[in-house]
């Protein structure tokens, strides 16, 4: 990608006080618990419809801003943290697919990042707390335990 093509991207590093963004890959569980801990905000821009959108959730545990596809079980974890997320900041929980997805997910990290450190932290925050709400062991659990109970 050129120079100002990045640029339309992501904001240049002093504008955000990023010190850089990489592009990993595939890692592996373990890796993961370890990498996700550091990491600001994590895109998800997966086109594979996902059964959970597990990663999101898992990133979302760990403190970490998820950006996703809004699809499939993606969009179902995005709407569950959309919950506890003031109506002004739920559109950066997720994009559309589509031909102008790139500058969807481009516009939600910039725009996350613009956002003060410490709004970000409370959101963060927030967002962590309800995936462990509803998605730690003990969170399935008493999901499971309602559900033979009748309790949906």
């Amino acid at each position: 990608m050129s120079g100002d093509k990045e640029q339309n991207y992501f904001k240049l590093a002093s504008q955000t006080g990023i010190e850089n963004v990489k592009f990993l890959g595939k890692f592996d569980h373990k890796q993961l618990s370890v990498l996700l801990p550091e990491c600001e905000v994590m895109a998800v821009p997966s086109t594979f419809p996902e059964a959970f959108g597990m990663v999101a959730a898992e990133a979302a545990a760990c403190g970490v801003w998820p950006i996703v596809a809004n699809h499939s079980g993606l969009a179902e974890v995005s709407t569950s943290l959309a919950s506890v997320v003031p109506v002004e900041h739920k559109e950066l929980l997720s994009f559309d697919l589509g031909k102008s997805s790139v500058l969807e997910l481009a516009a939600r990290i910039n725009a996350w990042m613009d956002l003060p450190a410490e709004e970000r932290n409370e959101l963060q925050r927030e967002v962590c707390n309800e995936a462990k709400r509803l998605w730690s062991w003990e969170g399935v659990a008493r999901g499971v335990l309602d559900a033979a109970h009748g309790n949906l």
